[in-house]
């Protein structure tokens, strides 16, 4: 078990050192994708501290094990940061440092560890037997598995609001965007569940290496897909702040009369039935509202109220009947090209909202026609 954790241990480091350069020094890589690449670069040199204090070189660099240590503190911040800037164009905030304050704390408290000789961290490093700094190390280990389940926390809405906020907003969603991210975010949660299930209750070395193979897999996986292709897990949903403060409103005080809605509806469908923006795969609200000349506010409102549906559903309607009508009258037509034509910008996404709507799937449409 030991030669499988050095085994790990040292792809992780090598591994994850090397994709955090291509990702850190690529001119194509977005800020998502560079605060991904510091998060490998840290997590590859946590790996290979930790490689050294299985093969017991440690002892030259004592130092190194109490810092590396709780740098795993600052992986929630990391996870939270990705993500955010993901979905709001890759725009970078000062005060997002803020999100580093777990694993500053932790840094502190391990100042009088670190002022040690090295014979005292040589006793730290093994089973914290430096009564004097057990305490605050005790508390600085609560603080970062702590800070792990808070972001995960933190990660859960996020992604549920951004989920329903690209469905007010946008009439295309990426293929398989949020499944890979509540994907990507349940193996985050079951890489610190084992780590907890190790610390306070029972030191399993198979759940060890599971653990470490996990996280290994899950980063490496993602840096080499991000590096591939930038905007691979990205979202642009920049109207998403505003929108959800209209949302809440639910409408307040900016509720339309009866009339004016029921007239804005039929200049929204007279708008979609003579145009056809629905056409451009990258409609969105705030391009469709601009169309029409309503403002974003009243077209949600129009459309949630009078329509009963989101904007991905009331958009997607039209591109449905539209490809309905085209499968009839060009029988020999491919389903795909009808699909692009109309709107759509992938295949997985077009069959599975046809199927929703029309509770088949087009080649079983297709037949029924004939």
């Amino acid at each position: 078990m030991i030669n499988a954790t050095h085994y790990f241990l040292s792809v992780g480091s090598f591994q994850g050192i090397l994709l955090a350069m291509l990702l850190l020094f690529s001119s194509k890589t977005a800020v998502s994708g560079r605060i991904l690449g510091v998060w490998i670069l840290i997590m590859g040199l946590g790996f290979l501290v930790a490689f050294l204090f299985l093969d017991d070189t440690y002892l030259q660099y004592p130092y190194l094990i109490g810092i590396v240590g709780f740098l795993p503190a600052s992986y929630g911040a990391f996870i939270y940061l990705y993500f955010v800037t993901s979905f709001n164009g890759n725009r970078f905030k000062p005060l997002y440092l803020l999100h580093f304050t777990p694993v500053v704390i932790c840094l502190v408290m391990l100042i009088s560890a670190i002022n040690t000789s090295i014979d005292t961290n040589i006793k730290i490093t093994d089973k914290l037997h430096f009564e004097a700094i057990k305490a605050s190390l005790s508390l600085a280990k609560l603080i970062m598995y702590g800070q792990a389940f808070v972001y995960f926390g933190l990660c859960v809405l996020l992604l549920i609001r951004i989920q329903k906020s690209a469905k007010m907003h946008l009439s295309n969603i990426p293929d398989g965007l949020f499944k890979w991210l509540w994907f990507v975010s349940a193996i985050y949660l079951i890489v610190w569940l084992g780590r907890t299930y190790i610390h306070y209750i029972n030191e399993n070395q198979v759940i060890d290496v599971m653990s470490n193979l996990l996280i290994i897999s899950l980063i490496i996986g993602i840096a080499m897909m991000q590096w591939r292709n930038p905007k691979l897990f990205m979202l642009d949903v920049l109207e998403t702040k505003q929108a959800d403060k209209d949302e809440s409103l639910r409408y307040g005080e900016n509720r339309l009369p009866e009339d004016l809605s029921e007239n804005l509806r039929i200049e929204i469908n007279r708008h979609m039935n003579e145009q056809k923006p629905y056409l451009d795969n990258q409609l969105t609200l705030p391009k469709l509202a601009e169309l029409t000349g309503i403002s974003s506010h009243q077209l949600s409102q129009v459309i949630n109220e009078q329509e009963k549906k989101n904007f991905y559903q009331f958009v997607n309607q039209f591109r449905i009947n539209e490809i309905c009508l085209s499968l009839k009258n060009k029988p020999d037509s491919k389903i795909l090209d009808i699909a692009l034509a109309s709107g759509f910008s992938s295949k997985s996404s077009f069959n599975s909202v046809f199927k929703n709507f029309m509770q088949q799937t087009p080649s079983e449409y297709r037949k029924s026609l004939s």
